[in-house]
């Protein structure tokens, strides 16, 4: 009796719980029984008032009088009262707006009654509900490193793994990777023993182990943290790249479904140059991270713009694997910034095969040309575009853009390229064109990707390709990344020709750039390097850098600008490397003023006016290198500026302090006077005074 008692007691309690817990979800929710009868009373309400509505027209218009006079006042009446809400409804709804939504707004914040009844609906409501949420936290998996963390073991291996872990971040690596091995040694007994003793339970039942994570014994979950953090140590070390794989891949196949062992795959995999192994290891890697606990696929995708872009370099496509995006030439109206003409073999189409716009693709209900249904489902499909800007619409990261043969624009407007994606052009070089006429870039690029083979014809007062860390209107994109521009031709008729800023980091390699303004111009804190480029016909500086850039000239040439090659300004630094020529520019090869930093290391400054020059607290560091002034002085070195020259040979006059012309007189530094005396030029062209105070040029 006594039991059945207590029985009864505790049956009372679960569904006074339930019944709190409902109430509870119900104020959050704004849903109920409550609700549901607010809302019927307001519906019956605005009903009624329909009515009334109907009858007082009918009575105005006097088609109410007749002998059922009586009934109809009656009904009238009835009427009237439906049509009023009762006073505690009245108290809580807005009378101007009493509709379903705004009943709805007021239940959110009415108190529950306590002694409100609960129905059986609501409660079998409640367990499904419950049932489905359990369902997808059940499908989540907790990570071994977690698992590892929340068991709190107390094996010796473990308390030797966690003074490794202390070791790595003191970048005592070798000492690390000492432990991790002392620590995988303590376990490898109880490992062995354990996998057997598994190995015999998933012959008896293969279908009762279903997360692979969470069955693993303590000397797995162990075993498996350490080999993934002696793959980092070893990672880090750089001397045992192969061991780190090996590492990595014996954590996966410990725990084959932990994201984190496939990520020091990909990393391992990248160390080694085997670029499609890492891209398939950080692939994987990522689908397994949107199905655990606390993990996150953004490092996957940062990691895999990093091996893109470096396996790209390195002429591999590993990182661009997804699909063919052909964009048709826009022909002859290409110049007034219109679409290539429809092709309703290639174009989305309606039930009529007429094309639709394309901007409009992801929202239109199925009616397509069955080359873009085929590519839904194989990447192997090439899809086709009217234009570039909505080829990157329909690109997703990975693909691969095809400008065919001929010329394109940018339809009027800037192309924000926010994928990874790979844009080159048909055949050889000019021969598919972007003929750009509009006031803001033809591209701007704010996320990893390649551009090759594609001649920039740029009109506009603006620069032709802006590659810019900071997306527009996205001030939180802070994450660096770096694009490749190879094989390219950038001609801007209206400002500068290349633009790069903010933290973007840019390669150009084998192009040819040409600009207004500066040809190419690196501002606050970006890094651009540029190999085997010709740069030339500005009507300013060549290279222009300023604020905390970071620029390299590596093989290159810069010629015939009407001010100077290169000038570094502010906190900026260049490095001018490997046989780069800086010549025939009506400018000093040269100038460097504030705080900035030149280096120059096998190169040619020749036949400008001027060599170098460098002003405030500059500094010029100059190796292996020629420098003449041409038709002004070789070298100037005024204020506190700071030369190191070695192994080099200077042309010309030299002006400098005592204490500069010590830095001049370096080891194996000849200084050779010329036939003619050389003499500061006259004050037109570049150097003509302006009073400007946001120019270098006072």
């Amino acid at each position: 009796m006594v039991a059945a008692t207590t029985s009864i007691g505790s049956s009372s309690s679960s569904s006074s719980n339930l019944a709190d817990k409902l109430k509870q979800r119900w104020t959050q929710t704004g849903s109920g029984p409550d609700v549901q009868k607010k809302l019927d009373a307001i519906k019956d309400t605005l009903k009624a008032r329909e009515q009334l509505k109907r009858l007082e027209k009918k009575k105005t218009a006097g088609e109410t009088k007749n002998s059922n006079d009586m009934e109809g006042e009656k009904y009238a009446e009835k009427v009237r009262k439906e049509a009023k809400l009762d006073e505690t409804d009245a108290s809580l709804l807005d009378m101007e707006k009493a509709l379903p939504e705004a009943a709805l707004e007021v239940a959110r914040q009415k108190p529950r009654d306590e002694s409100e009844i609960v129905s059986q609906e609501d409660i079998d409501a409640e367990n499904a509900s419950n049932q489905l949420v359990d369902v997808f936290e059940k499908r989540k998996r907790v990570t071994p490193d977690v698992l590892l963390k929340e068991l709190k073991s107390e094996h010796p291996a473990n308390a030797v793994r966690e003074k490794a872990n202390d070791l790595m971040r003191a970048s005592d690596l070798k000492m690390a990777v000492a432990m991790y091995d002392e620590a995988l040694s303590q376990c490898e007994a109880d490992l062995r023993r354990k996998r057997k003793e598994e190995e015999e339970e998933e012959r008896s039942d293969e279908n009762e182990k279903s997360d692979t994570n969470a069955g693993l014994s303590e000397e797995e979950l162990i075993a498996v943290v350490t080999l993934c953090n002696r793959s980092k140590a070893k990672l880090k070390d750089g001397e045992d790249l192969f061991g780190a794989l090996e590492d990595a891949i014996n954590a996966t196949t410990i725990a084959p479904d932990w994201s984190k062992a496939r990520f020091r795959c990909g990393e391992a995999y990248a160390a080694l140059s085997a670029w499609s192994f890492a891209v398939a290891s950080l692939r994987v890697g990522e689908k397994l991270a949107s199905c655990e606990k606390g993990s996150s696929t953004q490092p996957f995708k940062d990691f895999l713009d990093v091996v893109a872009i470096k396996a790209a370099k390195n002429g591999s496509p590993a990182g661009f694997d997804g699909r063919l995006i052909y964009v048709r030439s826009a022909g002859e109206e290409a110049w007034l910034g219109k679409e290539a003409p429809t092709n309703a073999e290639f174009d989305v189409t309606d039930e009529h095969k007429n094309p639709i716009n394309t901007e409009r693709y992801g929202k239109e209900d199925g009616y397509m040309a069955e080359a873009r249904r085929k590519a839904e489902t194989n990447k192997n499909t090439a899809l086709h575009a009217r234009s570039i800007r909505e080829a990157v619409e329909l690109a997703e990261d990975g693909d691969k853009i095809l400008l065919l043969r001929g010329i394109h624009n940018g339809c009027g407007e800037t192309v924000c390229v926010t994928k990874r994606v790979w844009i080159k052009g048909e055949g050889e070089l000019k021969e598919a064109t972007i003929d750009m006429r509009a006031n803001s870039p033809t591209f701007r690029i704010t996320r990893t990707s390649v551009v090759s083979n594609v001649d920039f014809d740029f009109s506009g007062f603006a620069e032709s390709v802006r590659v810019a860390q900071m997306e527009r209107g996205n001030i939180l994109n802070t994450n660096q990344f770096e694009t490749l521009m190879e094989g390219c031709s950038f001609t801007c008729t209206g400002c500068d020709g290349v633009v790069v800023s903010d933290k973007a980091k840019a390669t150009f390699r084998n192009c040819n750039i040409t600009g207004k303004n500066n040809c190419a111009r690196l501002s606050r804190d970006a890094d651009a390097t540029f190999i085997d480029c010709k740069i030339h016909g500005g009507d300013r500086a060549g290279v222009y850098v300023t604020d905390n850039a970071t620029c390299t000239l590596r093989n290159c040439v810069v010629e015939n600008t009407k001010e100077e090659a290169v000038v570094v300004t502010q906190n900026a630094e260049c490095t001018i490397l490997s046989n780069t020529i800086l010549r025939e520019c009506k400018g000093p090869g040269v100038d460097c003023s504030n705080n900035a930093r030149c280096l120059l290391s096998s190169s040619q400054v020749t036949n400008n006016v001027g060599g170098i020059w460098a002003w405030d607290s500059s500094s010029v560091t100059c190796v292996k290198s020629l420098i003449d002034g041409g038709q002004s002085h070789a070298l100037v070195f005024d204020g506190h500026s700071s030369p190191t020259f070695s192994d080099s040979v200077v042309v010309g006059v030299a002006l400098a302090s005592e204490k500069s012309w010590k830095g001049i007189r370096g080891p194996n530094v000849t200084v050779a006077k010329t036939e003619q005396m050389t003499s500061w030029p006259s004050e037109d062209g570049c150097f003509k005074f302006s009073p400007n105070a946001f120019t270098r040029k006072q």
